[in-house]
C-alpha cells in the first residue's frame, strides 16, 4: 500500500473552512462531523475540535484491489488534512 497525506495548518479555523469550502468536493461524501472522531487531534491537544468534517471518495472496487483509491480530506479546527490511499499489486 502507498499512502500519501498532506496536513496543511491556518491561522484560524475560519482560514481552513474557507480553504475546504473553496475545494470542489462534488465527488466526496460527508462522512462524519462528530468531533469525537477525530482521535488523533484529541491525543495531541488533550481535547476534541470545535469543528470537524471527514469528506471520503473511493475509486475502483475492492474486488479489483489493484485499482481501488481511497481519498480523504478531514478539517480538524485549523487543521485540513488530505490522504489518498492505493493499493499496489505485485
Amino acid at each position: 500500500m502507498t499512502l500519501d497525506r498532506t496536513f496543511i495548518i491556518f491561522p484560524t479555523t475560519q482560514d481552513a473552512t474557507n480553504y475546504l469550502d473553496g475545494l470542489n468536493l462534488t465527488a466526496y461524501t460527508l462522512v462524519s462531523t462528530n468531533p469525537q472522531d477525530a482521535v488523533i487531534y484529541q491525543n495531541v491537544t488533550g481535547h476534541a475540535p470545535q469543528i470537524y468534517k471527514t469528506y471520503e471518495w473511493t475509486q475502483g472496487s475492492l474486488l479489483n484491489i489493484s485499482l481501488y483509491r481511497a481519498h480523504r480530506i478531514e478539517q480538524a479546527d485549523n487543521i485540513v488534512g488530505a490522504e489518498t490511499l492505493r493499493v499496489l499489486v505485485i
